[in-house]
């Protein structure tokens, strides 16, 4: 299987956006190609994200899927500290500076970017009604941007 550089994947990302695209979520799953970046283990969730980060720039807002459902078992939720179950992107940018987690405890986003305020201000009586962020990204126009899988085996 052949390899992937920093180059590919910066030039995938380039290619799955669009330059007047402003908002972009992210999903999908690393596992698939993690494997070819050569990068020490312990080191690819942060790198990966690094990547999207500059690749994105600071005139994006990015959004990346933070669920946490085991909160209807446990009924524990901290915006920051407990673990996002969506993956290691997530998990990474949990601990990144940049980032802003909203506050529902099973649907809940990490945001970075022009737009955080606006997202962090929404109430989100229900996960997926007119006050909530999936209703915001549809407004936005946001890029959905899946890496890794096929769209649909991705999406909420």
């Amino acid at each position: 299987m052949a390899s992937l550089t920093e180059t590919d994947l910066r030039r995938a990302i380039t290619d799955a956006i669009h330059q007047d695209d402003e908002c972009i979520y992210l999903s999908g799953g690393i596992w698939t190609f993690a494997h070819r970046l050569g990068w020490p283990v312990a080191e690819i969730h942060s790198r990966l994200l690094e990547v999207i980060l500059d690749v994105l720039g600071s005139s994006r807002t990015l959004l990346l899927p933070a669920y946490t459902f085991s909160y209807a078992k446990s009924r524990r939720y901290d915006v920051q500290e407990t673990p996002p179950e969506t993956g290691v992107i997530p998990t990474a940018a949990l601990g990144h500076l940049a980032f802003q987690r909203t506050f529902k405890p099973i649907n809940n986003y990490l945001v970075t970017g022009p737009r955080t305020n606006e997202i962090m201000s929404l109430p989100c009586t229900t996960a997926w009604g007119d006050d909530s962020v999936m209703a915001w990204m549809e407004r936005a126009n946001a890029r959905l941007c899946i890496i890794g899988v096929p769209w649909h085996e991705a999406c909420s």
